[in-house]
């Protein structure tokens, strides 16, 4: 199979996904390709994402979400030990499909929790987060409302 050949499947792949490609033979067949989402590619993520963007909280815990699909997240972690730690990770998310976030982590101060390690997100009731992590444990994550009424801890 030619080079040529190899970068026309990516870019079809890759236009097939909602994404556009400037794939163009370089010398010495190098096909360089350069991804970037389409208009309407960004639009439907943001729109799926919306009902996740914002601020939630639970007991010793706090995420934010941007409407980017950066994420923030502190959390009291269970390990045993005390004082227990207070990991700081970023994740970014990859995929929102049904009310389901797929995130990974970008940066993480917390050894047992590595760059990579894939986090999912599912709205719950109403103003309620479900947050499970890479180890399959879940945790409930609320928005403001549902935090002052209890529905996430103290």
């Amino acid at each position: 199979m030619t080079a040529s050949r190899i970068g026309a499947l990516i870019a079809a792949g890759v236009l097939a996904t909602g994404c556009s490609s400037t794939a163009k033979p370089a010398p010495g067949g190098i096909i360089p390709i350069v991804v970037s989402p389409t208009p309407s590619a960004v639009a439907t993520f943001r729109a799926d994402l919306a009902g996740f963007v914002g601020d939630w909280n639970q007991h010793a815990g706090h995420m934010t979400i941007a409407t980017d699909g950066a994420i923030r997240l502190t959390y009291q972690a269970n390990t045993g030990t005390y004082p227990p730690p207070f990991p700081n990770l970023t994740l970014t998310v990859q995929n929102v499909t049904r009310g389901v976030v797929t995130a990974v982590v970008a940066t993480s101060d917390f050894a047992p929790i590595s760059v990579g390690t894939a986090f999912t997100l599912r709205l719950s009731d109403p103003g309620i987060v479900k947050l499970t992590f890479p180890d399959r444990t879940s945790s409930t994550w609320c928005d403001e409302t549902q935090f002052a009424a209890g529905t996430c801890g103290a």
